[in-house]
């Protein structure tokens, strides 16, 4: 095989199954439900083959990618073909927030789904798999050539939606909230491919901006803004195009207020416009791009892959990342009252609910301090991991307001739904472990030039960056 010539393959399947009232997974909202269609979801796959080394690659129009679809997939391709492996398949998701939940199995994640549903999870491992075996069956010799390029100060396209956060940052320019557009990475990075004709076959580019355009008020199942630029550049192009997504932990399309709707929206007061216009943004550039493309120098085939999983409880820091300190460790995961509140595009928790969860948690605090007969870390800004986080859930260690056996704890269901719904599964003992994995995968491929990383989380830009 010539040194730019890899065996390429692509495919593309529906996960999208008929509405049945599915909570849909992103806003939290449990009025949020799969009402209809108003755009269909895919799983869309690229496999790359060399003469020692082959590699899958699937993105779905979903919210996330849990461990239950991710196991159950390679599960699957392992018992087809023993070369699917976890080292040689890599999921990811374009983070769409109207698409079905219910895919996992950690208790954290189907609080806002209200449970597991077996129909959609089902849905979404079958045509993963069926992607990605139909890219591999549809492969043949090509090349690869990349581009890259940003979009322009005047495309609505993104916006830091954690101007004061990125402030904070030491080694970047400093912005106003007016200027938020500006607090962000611009660059869409743009991957070709083509047979040995020079022919377009599919692509896949990364740009980082959040699948928020539809909001909580539409009870429709929608790919949103990536969603539709993929259809777009498929009509125009033809092949498949995955868009997948990149540091997008504060990169928002929204930007502006109208009257009457209490969330910040995109260009139109009607989202499935915004998601439109948003998605037609990304489509023109990759456009762009792919014609830029065409006089690229082919990526040389090297390809390789690895995976290892990673205890984010018990993470040593690097001394450089924290002054020169070396006794400092990660610990289990501890959501604070203050992510309660939300941001300015989703569902705030009612400022009545925060002010008792957050007094619930100091009471909290206040006793285990007295039952640990003075343990520092209980007290308020002490702890050596959270600082000065006020905890409510200590999802990590599978407490609530530091407590186990919630089912008997003073909290009323009447404070919340999700209250009410956890005493239940506490009452079925499922609350007898941490509420969401602490080990998860990172995965690393090598692509010619090119390292692709990809992480468990939802990475601000900085973040991405380094």
């Amino acid at each position: 095989m010539a040194t730019d010539h890899f065996e390429i393959g692509l495919g593309k399947e529906s996960i999208t199954s008929p509405p049945r009232g599915e909570i849909l997974m992103g806003w939290g909202d449990p009025a949020q439900t799969a009402d209809s269609v108003a755009l269909e979801l895919f799983a869309r796959a690229t496999v790359f083959k060399t003469d020692s080394s082959v590699f899958a690659l699937a993105c779905l129009e979903i919210c996330f990618i849990t461990p239950a679809v991710r196991d159950e997939v390679i599960k699957r391709l392992n018992a087809h073909d023993k070369k699917w492996t976890e080292e040689t398949v890599l999921l990811c998701a374009t983070h769409t927030h109207c698409a079905p939940g219910g895919h996992m199995h950690d208790v954290l994640f189907n609080i806002p789904s209200f449970g597991w549903y077996p129909h959609i999870i089902e849905k979404y491992v079958q045509g993963t798999v069926d992607a990605v075996l139909s890219a591999f069956a549809n492969r043949k010799p090509g090349r690869i050539r990349f581009s890259e390029g940003a979009f322009a100060l005047d495309k609505k396209v993104a916006f830091n939606r954690s101007v004061q956060a990125w402030n904070k940052n030491p080694e970047v320019k400093k912005f106003s909230v007016a200027d938020r557009a500006q607090a962000l990475d611009r660059n869409m990075r743009f991957f070709r491919f083509e047979d040995l004709d020079g022919k377009f076959i599919g692509c896949l580019n990364e740009f980082a901006v959040h699948c928020t355009s539809v909001h909580r008020d539409y009870s429709v199942v929608h790919s949103d803004n990536k969603g539709v630029a993929a259809l777009e550049l498929e009509k125009s192009l033809g092949g498949v195009c995955l868009f997948v997504q990149g540091a997008a932990g504060d990169v928002s399309p929204n930007f502006q207020r109208f009257a009457g709707l209490r969330e910040v929206r995109g260009t139109d007061r009607d989202d499935l416009e915004s998601a439109r216009k948003n998605g037609t943004m990304q489509s023109e550039l990759a456009f762009e791009l792919n014609e830029k493309a065409k006089t690229a120098k082919p990526i040389e085939a090297i390809l390789d892959s690895v995976t290892e999983y990673v205890d984010f409880s018990k993470i040593t820091v690097d001394a450089d990342d924290v002054g020169g300190r070396t006794d400092c460790q990660t610990g289990p995961a501890v959501i604070g009252a203050r992510a309660l509140l939300g941001t300015d595009e989703g569902m705030p928790t009612p400022k009545l609910v925060y002010y008792a969860m957050t007094g619930i948690s100091r009471a909290a605090d206040l006793l285990e301090f007295v039952m640990s007969r003075g343990d520092k870390r209980f007290l308020w800004n002490c702890d050596p991991v959270q600082g000065n986080k006020v905890g409510c859930l200590q999802i990590g260690e599978g407490q609530i307001f530091r407590a186990r056996g919630f089912e008997n704890s003073v909290v009323p269901e009447a404070l919340h739904p999700a209250v009410a719904l956890m005493k239940r599964w506490a009452r079925k003992k499922l609350l007898d472990r941490p509420l969401n994995p602490q080990v998860l995968p990172i995965q690393s491929v090598r692509l010619g030039d090119w390292v692709w990383i990809a992480v468990p989380s939802e990475f601000t830009t900085r973040s991405g960056a380094r």
